[in-house]
């Protein structure tokens, strides 16, 4: 949408904010990443960037939050979608959370031993209990996207969705029944590229917040 509402865009800031609990899975994958660097697409390579630099203030679509740059998979994904050669990826954070993140450039090598990673998946399984169905529904997520030209015009545009888990779902769901009705070629396809710019907003639970806006 982004890529269509600015063509010549050669900055693309992605971001999202949600107060949804992880499920065990989301903890784990959370705790391979600790003491590892942060990523972002810069000039068309991905790049190192340290955990907690780089934070900017983000309108989500609930006002003003402080966000932080993560090493997220739209980082890859997006520049193969749309041809962006520098691409950042934020999410909310708290000021406690983003003290915390800075620490684990200091220890990302504890933080990465065998013995560290097993004893804090093992207290995941022992005490992390996923959202259920009524926490799901009551957590739905806002998505924030910013794109900007050579001259300083941008536009930016906000979503509201479901919660990443059943957004996850049908998103899932619509690719593969696409894939089984019509196939398409093999080979590595972003979602974007097999089922259009406007997919997302098919999918239930999913709006634009506002129309996009831009500035001179």
């Amino acid at each position: 949408m982004l890529k269509t509402a600015l063509p010549e865009a050669h900055e693309l800031a992605l971001g999202f904010e949600s107060d949804q609990r992880m499920s065990q899975g989301t903890a784990k994958t959370a705790v391979e990443a600790l003491g590892k660097s942060g990523k972002i697409r810069r000039d068309g390579r991905i790049v190192d960037l340290p955990i907690g630099s780089g934070c900017r203030e983000i309108d989500f679509g609930r006002g003003p939050k402080r966000a932080m740059p993560i090493p997220w998979g739209d980082v890859a994904s997006a520049f193969y979608t749309t041809g962006i050669s520098n691409i950042i990826v934020f999410t909310a954070v708290s000021s406690p959370l983003l003290a915390i993140a800075r620490l684990m450039n200091v220890f990302g090598s504890i933080l990465q031993s065998p013995r560290v990673q097993t004893w804090l998946v093992e207290r995941i399984e022992r005490t992390v209990k996923g959202p259920d169905a009524a926490m799901r529904e009551a957590s739905p997520t806002w998505l924030w996207g910013e794109a900007k030209d050579a001259s300083g015009r941008s536009k930016v545009i906000r979503l509201v969705t479901l919660n990443g888990y059943s957004l996850t779902v049908f998103s899932s769901l619509a690719i593969v029944e696409r894939l089984i009705a019509n196939g398409f070629p093999p080979g590595c396809w972003t979602p974007a590229a097999i089922m259009g710019k406007d997919f997302i907003l098919s999918l239930p639970g999913t709006s634009k917040a506002d129309s996009p806006c831009s500035t001179e």
